[in-house]
């Protein structure tokens, strides 16, 4: 949520989603907190009466807060690093939202937990993650550069338990990753093994394994629809991880390095070079970016905050390009 409001830059849009953002950071605390088992109610839809009966159960979120971190539950399993390293990232989100309306008092309370939970963590993991499903790193290094979207390459998109085969969600955050390390051919080789295998061809569409557990809000099969019964079709999380992947490597706001900048054509390969291409107001966080290639050299508009602009790794080193900054249309 604060991802697309970033990219909105409205705060009439801003004030309209406060109070779920409040919600949300709220849940956090709340099972920072606990003392004890957190359990509230769903809702599911009925296979019998989608739009108008629904089963109510009962779910146990999470255990009572231990030594200042969450336990909290994940479908079946209970990862202890995923859940506080999303929870982290969570409370840091919600408080760099809440500055933009002047909800300060909230900003700097969110924080302040955020901290907390890193100083446990720290102090409780000195060299690590506990769980054999995740990294040895810190709580910080992990969640607080994963869960921007200039980041996806790092494996915080959902939480799954270690499969024997990749799935293409994971093959795509791999390739996320390559794209930033400036490694485009790495991303092609992964491009065509999703592309080449769609569940319903020219629909982008694919399957997912379908859970053998079920999940805490299970029902969605009789929203979504199973034309296979070993699968969840369509697969929403590879759809969306290969949107966004073909989105950076036309042009991504790399907002973890010093200063930030606007990567453009880090997908593109060197023998694409002697080709004119041109992208138009591909969407950025409060602007937008159009560009155009020439064969010799690269013409950019930008549109929104001023940024600084590099190419990708297949351009020459010395590549004539040229910015214009323009403000964003009434």
């Amino acid at each position: 949520m604060t991802e697309s409001a970033a990219y909105i830059a409205d705060p009439v849009h801003n004030q309209w989603l406060w109070p779920h953002i409040l919600r949300k950071a709220q849940r956090i605390e709340g099972m920072l907190t606990a003392r004890a088992p957190v359990v509230e109610p769903y809702w599911i839809p009925s296979p019998h009466d989608f739009n108008h009966g629904r089963q109510t159960r009962t779910a146990l979120l999470a255990q009572p807060a231990r030594d200042g971190l969450i336990v909290g539950r994940v479908g079946e399993d209970w990862p202890l690093f995923y859940v506080n390293a999303v929870s982290y990232r969570g409370l840091l989100a919600a408080a760099e939202f809440a500055e933009r309306p002047g909800k300060r008092q909230q900003a700097a309370r969110w924080r302040q937990h955020a901290r907390g939970m890193e100083e446990s963590w720290q102090h409780q993991f000195p060299n690590g993650s506990p769980d054999s499903v995740t990294y040895p790193v810190s709580l910080r290094a992990w969640a607080g550069s994963a869960a921007r979207r200039t980041q996806l390459g790092q494996p915080m998109t959902t939480y799954r338990p270690p499969a024997l085969v990749p799935t293409a969600a994971t093959q795509l955050t791999q390739a996320h990753r390559a794209l930033r390390l400036g490694r485009p051919e790495a991303v092609w080789a992964t491009l065509h093994q999703p592309w080449s295998h769609q569940a319903s061809p020219g629909l982008y569409t694919w399957d997912a394994p379908r859970p053998t557990e079920d999940e805490v809000a299970d029902g969605w099969q009789y929203a979504r629809g199973w034309h296979n019964e070993t699968a969840v079709s369509p697969d929403y999380e590879t759809a969306a991880l290969l949107l966004l992947l073909q989105q950076d490597m036309l042009a991504y706001l790399n907002d973890a390095a010093a200063e930030p900048t606007v990567v453009l054509g880090a997908g593109i390969t060197p023998a694409w070079l002697s080709q004119p291409m041109a992208v138009s107001n591909l969407a950025l966080p409060g602007g937008s970016i159009t560009w155009q290639w020439d064969g010799r050299k690269m013409r950019a508009t930008l549109r929104g905050p001023a940024r600084k602009i590099q190419l990708g790794s297949a351009f020459p080193p010395g590549t004539e390009l040229s910015v214009v900054q323009k403000p964003l249309r009434p």
